[in-house]
């Protein structure tokens, strides 16, 4: 979306406030006005020069004449461009301030066109910051208004809101129809201005929801139109779209092919944006493809149009890839050489700001440093990549992806390696955690807490504003670095960089005080390094600790002890045990397998799951085997690469790990240091379901559990809400519903369960919703959901940081006579006075003993998380 700053010209700006300054004024107050309407003409052009500061002080003193005057309509728009100058600096909190003291006072005067000006603008900063939810609620009341009145401008930019915020809320069916709407007023009113940036979104909109052959139709639609219309930019931009949908879906050979065809139809000649995109597709596929003489040549000529376009960060980083291209293709032609030039590009990025093209040659730098044998340089290049990287959200996917995958490399992978040869277990684990609580957090900070504390849910939202605010500024600086006209020193991009400094200070104190109120969420939001003698120091005797760290071509284990810990070499590719990883977690979840439907195929899929689980045993289990035999339980926790792997069910040493230890899995270690209570008998139990869009029978779950708890609530069908649990008090809570996991989008993660209204009426609770439901010492969550993995990591660490001490969760949707094996073992043993996590241990070693339930991929589908 334009940037709000952009959209209105400095000139109507200025006129638009100067009008509404003077027209509040009496005559005893015409000096002040004239003051104001000066200053604010000042402050525009200094806003306009990147004199900030200087912008900001005029600005704050016109909001002062302004309150002075009582003139409520021209406070609103002063707030309205004060809140402009605080997002040029990334000052976000200062921002939304502004935003809704402009709308307060619109609305004070009745003033119903600036008020919805005020909410459109508010809007898109909701949108921008993340807060999908709130961008959505403004723009749609805006854009109704705005249709009430007639005035198509205002609903035009609120629609386009509209249909961003569906976009990310994944409702791509709304979205459509907000583009459609939108594709109709620039018809009537812009006279198609804006026709082929309208075209591009409705074709990803089609394109995110999956289905070929409607993507397909949408690229022919689109094409043929722009066809009859004799507009070559419009059939190029559907073909790169189309090549750009290819690409994302590892179809390199017709994404080229659709890449080319996007440059045929555009002209050689032509120099536009999206020339630039396309030479930058055209390079990335050929060097994704090891073609590396072509992707010299698309190199090439995408670096002579950056720099005739003034796009700075483009440039940087067609030139890294030039040099990358130049050294597969040569890769023993001068290293020293080579090594100079990244050098040199690293000095060039670091004055002009640009951070990730800077991380990216000191990671080159080090790796031909390493080449050179010069192991000293090549460490100290990693350290200052990664010290640039470890702090980032960027999530921009460009050049820099390709060259990781081709050489099979993550950006943490030097440091880690160098940590494990030398076996420094300390620091090779405070990295692999830095690296898997950055994932955690990174989904965390999207989810709006709605615990039943208000003072944690708004000390946690600051926590999470912060983190948004540091992604903003890192696109907003790279952006800038793509402004015309171009700039020596980007003042803004100082500036940006400057507050991204500032927003990791805040962050660091306000987890500190976070931690006087809780300490869980302190932990789960804090930077602050984990130690391995804080681990160590929280493991009891007969308990370890199991962290994987998969490097290029290295597997290292380590297991820790409350007194001790070993880092142990397996040789195995990463590559290839990713992909015995992704093969059994597919088998696993395989519905079909899971309700006794595959028939003739089942035998095969069985001995297939029964292969791999020996095999990954045998890299990531059998090393430590002699270490953890004697141990009475183990934690395990996964990095983020091999996903909802069940480490439980791997066999070796003549059973499956999960029948001869009792596993609990842990998203970070950070959550041995939650604070939880003592695990005391568990006396009350409530069941409550909902089947969603499922078939499953919730109903006839929940009832078993009256087995073993005669008097266990039970809240299914329309009493399925979370308001039936708000007066309840009860030991373990099991949830019988349809999770859905976004890991992009961590707002529309949800459970689906009833409206409490209607008969077949449904409602999806998020995540962070869920919390405020009275807190169980024990939750089991049964995922109904046919998409397995939805429970993984990040809903059980929000529910352990909330204060459940276990938490046990299906993670595929498996079968009714497992489900029923299983409670029935763990809630007899629950009754008896056992502990949650040894109930667990002992249900699932006695399913596992029955003959027809005995497979992996029935018991398996239990999790046990928590200490």
């Amino acid at each position: 979306m334009v940037k709000v700053l952009k959209t209105y010209g400095y000139g109507l700006l200025v006129a638009a406030l100067s009008g509404a300054i003077l027209s509040g004024c009496g005559r005893s107050s015409e000096h002040k006005g004239n003051e104001a309407v000066d200053k604010l003409t000042q402050a525009a052009g200094l806003l306009k020069d990147q004199r900030y500061v200087e912008a900001l002080n005029l600005a704050r003193d016109v909001v002062q004449l302004n309150s002075q005057l009582q003139n409520d309509t021209a406070l609103a728009n002063s707030y309205l461009f004060l809140a402009r100058c605080h997002r040029e600096i990334g000052v976000y909190d200062s921002a939304l301030y502004d935003y809704e003291h402009a709308a307060q006072c619109a609305h004070n005067v009745a003033e119903k066109r600036l008020e919805r000006k005020a909410q459109i603008e508010l809007a898109e900063f909701d949108l921008s910051m993340g807060r999908c939810a709130d961008a959505f609620t403004l723009a749609s009341d805006a854009a109704t208004e705005a249709k009430l009145f007639g005035d198509l401008s205002d609903r035009y930019t609120a629609l386009a809101t509209v249909a961003s915020a569906n976009h990310s809320l994944r409702r791509y069916d709304d979205e459509q129809q907000a583009l459609g709407e939108m594709i109709l007023i620039d018809s009537l009113a812009q006279r198609g201005r804006a026709h082929d940036s309208l075209q591009a979104l409705l074709f990803r909109s089609v394109a995110a929801q999956g289905k070929p052959d409607a993507i397909y139709q949408a690229f022919r639609r689109w094409y043929v139109s722009a066809s009859a219309l004799h507009d070559d930019f419009g059939r190029a931009n559907a073909w790169y779209e189309y090549g750009v949908w290819q690409q994302h879906n590892d179809m390199p050979d017709s994404a080229f092919h659709a890449f080319s065809r996007a440059l045929d139809a555009l002209g050689a000649e032509t120099q536009t944006p999206l020339q630039l995109s396309i030479w930058t597709s055209l390079g990335n596929v050929s060097y994704g493809q090891r073609r590396f003489d072509n992707a010299t040549t698309y190199y090439s000529n995408g670096l002579a149009l950056a720099q005739k376009l003034h796009k700075t960060a483009s440039s940087f980083v067609f030139r890294l890839a030039l040099l990358a291209t130049e050294w597969k293709r040569q890769p023993h032609g001068n290293p020293a050489e080579y090594l100079r030039a990244a050098q040199r590009i690293a000095d060039s990025c670091h004055q002009a700001g640009f951070r990730r093209g800077e991380a990216f040659a000191d990671f080159l730098a080090g790796i031909l440093a390493e080449q050179r044998n010069d192991a000293d340089h090549a460490a100290a290049y990693y350290q200052k990549s990664w010290s640039i990287l470890g702090e980032s959200f960027n999530t921009r996917h460009d050049f820099f992806d390709i060259f990781l995958e081709v050489e099979g490399r993550t950006w943490s992978d030097p440091l880690l390696k160098a940590f494990c040869v030398a076996n420094q277990a300390d620091s090779a684990f405070v990295l692999a955690e830095n690296v898997n609580r950055h994932d955690l957090i990174d989904f965390l900070s999207g989810v709006r807490l709605r615990t039943i504390h208000e003072d944690l849910n708004q000390r946690v939202a600051d926590v999470q504003w912060l983190y948004q605010s540091m992604k903003v500024n890192e696109n907003e600086a790279e952006q800038a670095l793509e402004d015309d006209p171009p700039r020596a020193t980007d003042v803004r991009v100082l500036y940006l960089d400057r507050q991204i400094s500032a927003d990791l200070d805040r962050i660091g104190v306000l987890s500190s005080e976070l931690g006087k109120v809780n300490n869980n969420f302190s932990l789960m939001f804090s930077r602050r390094p984990i130690g391995l003698h804080e681990i160590q120091g929280a493991l009891t005797p007969g308990n370890g600790l199991l962290e994987f760290i998969p490097l290029e071509n290295q597997l290292y284990v380590l297991l820790v002890k409350n007194d001790t810990s070993f880092l142990i070499h397996v040789n195995v590719n990463r590559t290839y045990l990713l992909s015995l990883v992704g093969d059994y977690l597919h088998l696993m979840g395989e519905l079909r397998l899971s309700s006794f439907g595959l028939r003739m195929s089942e035998p095969a899929a069985l001995r297939r799951i029964n292969e791999l689980s020996s095999v990954l045993y045998n890299f990531i289990i059998a090393p430590v085997s002699k270490e953890i035999v004697a141990l009475q339980k183990l934690y395990v926790v996964l990095p983020e690469s091999f996903s909802w792997l069940p480490v439980h069910t791997l066999r070796g040493d003549g059973s499956a790990l999960g029948q001869r230890i009792n596993i609990s899995y842990l998203p970070s270690a950070a959550a041995l240091l939650f604070s939880q209570p003592k695990e005391m008998w568990v006396k009350k139990v409530i069941g409550l379901g909902h089947p969603g869009s499922t078939t499953w029978d919730v109903e006839y779950e929940l009832k078993d559990i009256r087995s073993f708890f005669d008097k266990a609530a039970m809240f299914f069908d329309t009493s399925a809400t979370l308001t039936h649990l708000a007066d309840s008090t009860y030991d373990l809570l099991h949830l019988a519903g349809e999770f859905l996991l976004d890991r992009d989008v961590a707002e529309n993660s949800h459970i689906v369960l009833a409206d409490g209204r209607t008969s077949y009426g449904t409602r999806d609770v998020s995540l962070g919703e869920m919390l405020h439901m009275p807190v169980p010492e024990i939750l089991v969550f049964s995922n109904i959901s046919d998409r397995p993995g939805g429970l993984q990591r990040y809903a059980p660490y929000l529910f352990l940081a909330n204060g459940s001490s276990t938490v046990i969760a299906t993670m595929w949707q498996g079968d009714r006579r497992t489900k029923k094996a299983f409670g029935e073992g763990f809630y007899t043993n629950l009754f008896m006075g056992i502990t949650a996590t040894d109930s667990y241990f002992k249900a699932i070693s006695a399913v596992a003993k029955r003959e027809e339930l005995s497979h992996v991929q029935r018991w398996g589908m239990y999790y046990q998380f928590g200490k």
